[in-house]
C-alpha cells in the first residue's frame, strides 16, 4: 500500500499529471484526517533528478455536451478540499529524494480551512532532499467563510520534525 511504511516510489521519467483531475498522490478526506498508517504517507519517493507538474483546481473532463473551458469552472475542478500537496500527509520517516514539483495549486476556502503545500499538505515528520517546489499558489478565500494554511514545501507541520537538505523553493 502507498501509506505502507515500507513504500518506496522510484520515478523514472517526467510525470505530468495537468488534465488529468488527478491533484495528488494521496487524497485527503471531507473530515479533518489524523495521521495514521492509513491517512499519512511514510515511505519514500526517489525523484531521480525528475519533475512532477501537478495542476490541481484546474477545469478538467466535460459539462453536458462540451468540453470544460480553460477560463470556466470545471466539473470536476477542485473545490474546498481539505488537503492539497503532491501528498496530502505525511509522517515521521516519510523522505523525498531529487524531485522538482511544477505546475499550479489553485483552490477554493468554502466554510472550512484549505491547507495546501508543494510537496505535503501537512506534515508530522518529513525528510527532503534536494527538492526543488516551482509551483504557483493560488487561493480564493471567501469572506467570512474559509480560511488558507499555505507553505512553499509544508503547508502546517503539526508539532513537526522537518529535516531539508540542498532544497530549493521556485525556478
Amino acid at each position: 500500500s502507498l501509506y505502507s511504511s515500507t513504500s518506496t516510489i522510484n520515478i523514472t521519467n517526467n510525470i505530468n499529471m495537468s488534465d488529468t483531475g488527478i491533484y495528488s498522490l494521496t487524497r485527503d478526506t471531507d473530515e479533518a484526517p489524523t495521521y495514521s498508517s492509513e491517512t499519512a504517507f511514510k515511505g519514500t519517493i526517489n525523484g531521480n533528478n525528475h519533475t512532477i507538474t501537478l495542476n490541481s483546481g484546474e477545469p478538467y473532463g466535460c459539462r453536458t455536451d462540451k468540453n470544460t473551458p480553460a477560463s470556466g469552472d470545471g466539473s470536476g475542478q477542485i473545490y474546498d478540499h481539505t488537503f492539497i500537496g503532491l501528498l496530502t500527509l505525511t509522517q515521521g520517516t516519510a523522505t523525498i529524494n531529487d524531485l522538482t514539483i511544477d505546475g499550479n495549486f489553485k483552490a477554493e476556502a468554502i466554510k472550512k480551512t484549505v491547507t495546501i503545500g508543494g510537496i505535503s499538505a501537512k506534515t508530522s515528520g518529513l525528510t527532503l532532499n534536494n527538492v526543488t517546489v516551482k509551483s504557483n499558489i493560488n487561493i480564493k478565500v471567501k469572506q467570512n467563510s474559509g480560511d488558507a494554511v499555505v507553505g512553499g514545501f509544508v503547508g502546517s507541520a503539526d508539532g513537526a520534525q522537518i529535516t531539508a537538505q540542498g532544497c530549493k523553493l521556485g525556478g
